[in-house]
C-alpha cells in the first residue's frame, strides 16, 4: 500500500562455458528516503562523503564526492566505491581494508597531485547492527607540501651541519639536557668524554671544566 525503492543490478558472467546474468535485488527504501535535512547537511560539507554497504557498494555520496567520482550521485549508487579509480582501490591498502585492520587512515594521491586522507567509521542501524561504512575525505595537500618543505630544509641543515667543525648544541631547558648531532657527538666524546645526550646541563659541564664557572 506504499511506494518502495528497489535497487536491481545485473552482471553478465560465464561459468563452465555458459553465459548468464547474475542479478542482485536490494530493498533500498531506507536509503532513498533519508531525511532531507541530513542530506542537505552532507551536501553542504566541503569534505567528500561516501556511504557504502558491507560489500563496498555505494549507498550515498554528497556533492563534494561527485567531483571526485566524476559523475552524479544517482549514477554512483549501487556501484563499487572503487569507481573513483584511486591508486589504492582494489589493493590490501585501500581505505576500508586499512580501517578493518585498525591502521591509520589511508592517504590517496589524485592525478593532479592532491592528497586526501580518508577516514572510515562504521554505519549502524537503529539496533546497533553494522550495515555499512561512512568515509570522509580531507584535503591535506597543503599539509603534505609543508611537510616536504620541512623535510628538505631539515636535510639541508643536516648536510651543512655534518660539514661544520663547530659545536652546535640543542638545549632542552625543561629537561636540562643537551643534544648533539652525530659528528659533534663523536668529537665531544673524544675530547671531553661526554656522550649525547648530556644530562644535568649546565652544572655537569661546569663540574667537568668544559665551561668556565664564571
Amino acid at each position: 500500500g506504499e511506494a518502495v525503492w528497489v535497487h536491481d543490478q545485473g552482471f553478465l558472467v560465464e561459468e563452465a562455458g555458459v553465459r548468464f546474468y547474475y542479478c542482485e535485488i536490494m530493498e533500498a527504501s531506507k536509503y532513498y528516503n533519508l531525511d532531507m535535512y541530513y542530506k542537505n547537511v552532507l551536501n553542504s560539507l566541503p569534505n567528500p562523503v561516501c556511504i557504502t554497504n558491507l560489500v563496498n557498494k555505494i549507498i550515498f555520496i554528497n556533492r563534494a564526492a561527485e567531483k571526485i567520482y566524476g559523475r552524479k550521485a544517482e549514477a554512483c549508487v549501487g556501484q563499487p566505491c572503487a569507481i573513483c579509480n584511486s591508486p589504492l582501490c582494489g589493493t590490501r591498502d585501500c581505505c576500508r581494508e586499512r580501517f578493518l585492520r585498525g591502521e591509520t587512515a589511508a592517504e590517496q594521491v589524485g592525478p593532479d597531485g592532491d592528497v586526501n586522507r580518508v577516514n572510515f567509521s562504521p554505519l549502524l542501524d537503529e539496533e546497533g547492527t553494522l550495515i555499512g561504512y561512512i568515509s570522509v575525505s580531507t584535503d591535506i595537500t597543503e599539509l603534505k607540501q609543508a611537510e616536504q618543505r620541512l623535510a628538505l630544509s631539515d636535510e639541508r641543515y643536516r648536510i651543512a651541519l655534518s660539514q661544520s667543525r663547530n659545536f652546535i648544541w640543542e638545549y632542552d631547558a625543561a629537561q636540562r639536557t643537551i643534544h648533539l648531532s652525530d659528528p659533534q657527538a663523536q668529537t665531544a666524546q673524544e675530547v671531553y668524554g661526554l656522550t649525547s645526550p648530556i644530562e644535568d646541563a649546565p652544572e655537569r659541564l661546569i663540574a667537568l671544566g668544559v665551561v668556565p664557572e664564571d
